[in-house]
């Protein structure tokens, strides 16, 4: 939906340019985007609170934080929260007065009000034009018994997903396929198995790496199919891949070096001269921060980008063909720096029955102001899922 959305407004801003000289495309898909950018700046928000879990009569104290461009968010001067049960329907909501992008407050939790998963969602009225971008996030209301342990039947029939790179898996092209195996409750799935044709002919292995997912690399044949072939608890299961495409064109990217992305172009060997010339146009945060020409004829088919031109976040390449229309893209994660923006010292420490503790934080870059929120809960409260945070968050889950 926010592909579709992004698109449809691209591109109705290149048509009034559709004649404009192929060299000036950086510049007009550039004007497009910050067009788009400056009409529909986006809102992220995170709320960071105490914990997850709550019983009745206990308070559920939070943090907000409102961003925009990376930056406390100049578009909005008021946010809301809401407390919504698994009904839909909404048990608390709270306005509140962004100061810096920030606000906090508390929600305190009535003691009659149901156990259960609720969310705790955030926003403002700008980002309710954008719905899919509200932040979420779950709270679990529990009575005073012990609740026993989570555990999961993995007597469930496991969903497996193909994502080739690019998009398309295309005759003749090596390509890198990233793969998800999940039980029906959605908990990953570990498995390992074959790669086969429609004759039962192995290709490759795979096998899940981490959280049920891997990868593998596969290079398509005209007019075979493929598929994978996997057990579960003594079930063997056969999965279809993507079909492939006859002809087309590739946009592969490696991410794994720590200064640099590089970037390569392929094209299928049938009707080259309609894959020839290409643009690669790169955004960050609705901003153009990389463009590339793409030429076989002149062997101009592979690029590099040095992260440090970068913001950290998601870097979105995608390739148009000479007749500006897009082909192929991939979303590339760009991990921040790491440098800590905050010392934690303990400064006392005493293990006994309350006994006082003092703890300090410094601002490691005096230039900048910093606004923090900390929370102090007890140990065995805590879930033992690992939680998400505002840099998760902010950078790459919204």
């Amino acid at each position: 939906m926010k592909t579709r959305l992004f698109l449809v407004f691209f591109l109705y801003t290149l048509t009034s340019a559709v004649h404009a000289q192929q060299t000036g495309f950086a510049n007009i898909a550039k004007a497009g985007i910050d067009s788009f950018t400056n009409k529909f700046p986006q809102e992220k928000i995170y709320i960071h609170t105490d914990r997850a879990a709550y019983r009745p009569e206990e308070t559920i104290w939070f943090k907000l934080y409102a961003m925009t461009d990376g930056l406390p968010s100049y578009v909005s001067k008021v946010a809301y929260t809401d407390l919504v049960n698994a009904a839909g329907n909404v048990v608390d909501k709270k306005m509140l007065s962004l100061n810096g992008g920030t606000a906090y407050n508390n929600i305190d939790l009535p003691a009659n009000i149901p156990e259960g998963k609720y969310l705790l969602r955030g926003y403002t009225l700008w980002m309710l034009n954008f719905p899919d971008f509200l932040f979420t996030k779950e709270i679990n209301i529990v009575g005073n018994k012990q609740q026993p342990a989570q555990t999961y039947n993995n007597q469930l029939e496991v969903n497996l997903r193909f994502f080739p790179e690019g998009g398309d898996l295309i005759e003749g092209i090596a390509t890198h396929i990233a793969f998800k195996a999940t039980f029906k409750n959605e908990t990953p799935a570990n498995i390992s198995g074959t790669i086969i044709t429609g004759e039962d002919k192995e290709i490759a292995v795979f096998k899940t790496i981490h959280d049920g997912m891997g990868s593998i690399l596969l290079t398509p044949v005209p007019g075979v199919k493929y598929f994978a072939s996997y057990t579960v608890n003594n079930k063997t299961y056969k999965t279809l891949l993507p079909p492939s495409k006859p002809e087309g064109i590739s946009l592969q990217v490696d991410n794994s070096g720590t200064s640099k992305v590089f970037l390569k172009v392929e094209r299928s060997e049938n009707n080259k001269a309609q894959f020839n010339k290409f643009y690669i146009i790169g955004q960050q945060l609705g901003r153009v921060v990389y463009t590339a020409n793409v030429n076989f004829e002149e062997g101009q088919t592979a690029a590099m980008i040095n992260k440090k031109n970068l913001l950290p976040g998601i870097l979105q390449l995608t390739l148009f063909n000479a007749d500006q229309q897009p082909l192929s893209e991939r979303l590339v994660f760009i991990a921040p720096l790491e440098q800590d923006a905050v010392s934690f010292k303990t400064d006392t420490l005493n293990l006994m029955p309350r006994a006082k503790n003092t703890f300090s934080l410094e601002n490691m870059n005096i230039s900048v102001n910093t606004s923090l929120s900390i929370s102090i809960t007890d140990a065995g409260l805590l879930p033992d899922a690992a939680q998400d945070n505002i840099l998760t968050s902010m950078l790459l889950s919204s």
